[in-house]
């Protein structure tokens, strides 16, 4: 897990882990965020919201910054409902 001191240094760091792997970079243009949290704690929530650039547990208080990289799960068979990716 890495762990930085503040959401401003994670913002500029570089994110280049990845690099190697099939990954998205997920960008935040206003739409609504809907994700469970699971906390090192232990403890699950859940969260909805318009952004999602960090997330605070409501158990710890722990604060976690909200990575846009997704990891993509290569499949040997294609799903009847795909979005097809643009150049």
């Amino acid at each position: 897990m890495r762990v930085m001191k503040t959401l401003d240094e994670f913002l500029k760091a570089d994110c280049n882990i990845y690099r190697d792997s099939p990954h998205g970079w997920l960008q935040w243009k206003g739409t609504d965020a809907c994700m469970d949290v699971h906390c090192i704690c232990g403890e699950l929530s859940h969260i909805d919201g318009d952004f999602l650039y960090a997330v605070r547990c409501p158990a710890c208080k722990r604060c976690y910054a909200i990575d846009g990289h997704v990891e993509f799960v290569l499949l040997e068979e294609s799903p009847d409902e795909i979005n097809e990716a643009s150049l």
